[in-house]
């Protein structure tokens, strides 16, 4: 079993490696899977410390081939060489603005950020919602909903692989299998966040609805000028500077916006006045995709004429007024994105002891009912019941990518493989149960509901829990 590396200060003179691999598993209540490591050890070799960031391929004639970078570096008599697959640079925060396309195309637009491109995704077109935050947590997020993993590209260090999960099964030969139930995680309900939004279109939108019960009147005094941050119900792609007007109404726009001024007693400032004195605003994008940034360049002056000629004293207001006084938002800031309308459903587990609530999924892909469901009713499954977990080892003749998220059946259970390393003396993997109703019913193929429930005879909801392909 030769292992190589096209480093030249150990090529081949290694005296042992292994390599970690993980994808998510089941659960949509966290962002497990890390973007996988290396570790090679030899003996001696002349400054190591050159080797720090060094991109090097690992090749092993049964665990497959990989690129990686050193990152950590150890040395004495022996050298120690951590590294991380190519995946690494996908651990950053990046600011995603919202659009619609083809998840192959969106996804390799949102990887040219990192100078990267997707394989295996499909024409199919999706809402792509926005984001600021690490890439990584954004790309297991999308995976979550839509049922896929990635894994690091065999010998391309900027391509991430999407692929299927359950697209394979492990069956070697076991030197060892360990499983473990913990029933610790019970809760009654989950909830998960329903994003509510729809179909992204290219046309303006008001981002910024004028009688929103949380917009915010701005005002400013006499020569300041303020900068105001606005978080609006969605993600925002681009902004139209908004014209001033006399006069601007509450409904919705959908040109280029607007917004009126009004003084200190609410009454309104003319447009004219307004610019001529120095008023402007200004809006920006910021790197949060949910806020907008307002800059309000006030005039000097302290008094402005209002349309009948009448003195509207400072401080002023991007406001209009219904007439007694009261102010109202004025701004319309309208530009391109989308709006969501977020709610929460809570789902019951079935559980009637534990935690009141277990968790709260928080994924901006899941929007609407068929999605919020799928989702919820695997987060009810994770507090449902005990968690099964699984580990084996085996020797080491298998291909990683081919293990890592593979299937394994257990004793009327399927688990699915969520952690390989593989090293030049064993296969060690690690896993959690995932058991879909496709797999019950190919084991009960053939049979009815009541002859199952004849042939499992009294069991409990619990005991059939973790033993879900029982058939006698």
């Amino acid at each position: 079993m030769p292992t190589t590396t096209d480093l030249p200060e150990i090529g081949a003179d290694l005296e042992s490696f292994s390599v970690t691999l993980e994808v998510p598993g089941p659960d949509p209540t966290t962002l497990e899977g890390g973007t996988g490591s290396v570790r090679l050890n030899s003996g001696p070799i002349n400054y190591p410390e050159t080797l720090i960031d060094t991109q090097f391929t690992l090749d092993d004639t049964d665990a497959g081939t990989f690129v990686c970078r050193v990152s950590e570096l150890n040395w004495g008599f022996d050298t120690s060489v951590s590294a991380e697959t190519m995946l690494h640079r996908l651990a950053v925060v990046k600011t995603i603005r919202p659009m619609q396309a083809n998840m192959n195309a969106g996804m390799n637009s949102i990887l040219d950020l990192v100078g990267m491109v997707s394989q295996g995704l499909p024409a199919t077109s999706t809402t792509f919602p926005g984001w600021n935050g690490p890439l990584w947590d954004y790309l297991k997020l999308f995976c979550a909903v839509h049922n896929y993993e990635m894994i690091p590209h065999a010998t391309g260090p900027s391509s991430v692989v999407f692929r299927d999960i359950r697209s394979s099964t492990f069956g070697d030969y076991l030197a060892d299998k360990t499983f473990t139930l913990n029933n610790q995680t019970q809760a009654q309900n989950v909830e998960v966040t329903d994003y509510g939004y729809g179909v992204m279109s290219g046309s303006n939108i008001e981002l910024t609805p004028a009688l929103s019960p949380d917009a915010q009147v701005l005002s400013v005094s006499p020569g300041e000028t303020a900068e105001f941050e606005i978080r609006v119900d969605g993600w925002v792609a681009t902004v139209n500077q908004p014209a001033v007007l006399d006069f601007v109404g509450s409904g919705e726009r959908t040109d280029g916006g607007a917004y009126c001024v009004a003084g200190s007693d609410g009454l309104p400032i003319t447009a004219a006045q307004w610019t001529a004195t120095g008023g402007s605003v200004k809006v920006q994008l910021t790197e949060d995709p949910s806020v907008i940034k307002v800059i309000v360049n006030s005039s000097a002056h302290f008094s402005l004429k209002g349309p009948n000629g009448e003195d509207r004293f400072a401080p002023y207001s991007i406001a209009a007024t219904s007439g007694d006084g009261t102010l109202y938002n004025s701004l319309h800031i309208t530009g391109t994105g989308v709006r969501h309308n977020k709610k929460t459903v809570r789902i019951p587990t079935g559980v009637s002891e534990g935690e009141e609530l277990g968790a709260t999924v928080d994924n901006p892909w899941v929007t609407g009912v068929d999605k919020t469901y799928t989702i919820g009713s695997r987060a009810a499954q994770a507090y449902a019941g005990p968690s099964y977990t699984m580990s084996l080892e085996t020797a080491p003749r298998s291909a990683l990518r081919s293990v890592v998220g593979s299937r394994f059946d257990g004793k009327e259970v399927k688990f699915r493989i969520t952690n390989v390393t593989f090293s030049e003396s064993s296969l060690t993997a690690s896993g959690s149960m995932d058991t879909l109703i496709s797999d019950f019913n190919s084991s009960a193929s053939g049979m009815t509901f009541s002859q199952w429930a004849t042939a499992v005879g009294a069991i409990t909801f619990n005991k059939w829990s973790v033993t879900p392909l029982k058939v006698s």
